[in-house]
């Protein structure tokens, strides 16, 4: 029966030979960065959908605190003078 893990190739005293980029900039890995012009465009979106959540946590923060902090005077309408 096989065995269901195979081992990793071992070089160098036991550990892993990586091959280290000769040239500054290189790609180590191959990856075509523009061979997926789609994947920017969702990333795009993504990030512009994630920023835009954050103003409006900041947003409501900001007038929830403007609310709780305001006092508010009595009048006419509302004697006791709480936000209505």
């Amino acid at each position: 029966m096989a065995p269901l893990v195979g081992e990793a190739p071992k070089t160098n005293m036991g550990r892993l030979e990586i091959e280290s980029p000769n040239v500054l900039g290189e790609n180590p890995f191959g990856i075509k960065f523009d061979s997926n012009p789609e994947f920017y465009n969702t990333a795009i979106k993504f990030t512009m959908a994630f920023c835009g959540l954050q103003i409006s946590y900041l947003t409501w923060g900001y007038m929830q605190e403007l609310i709780m902090t305001t006092v508010f005077l009595p009048t006419e309408l509302c004697p006791d003078g709480k936000f209505p």
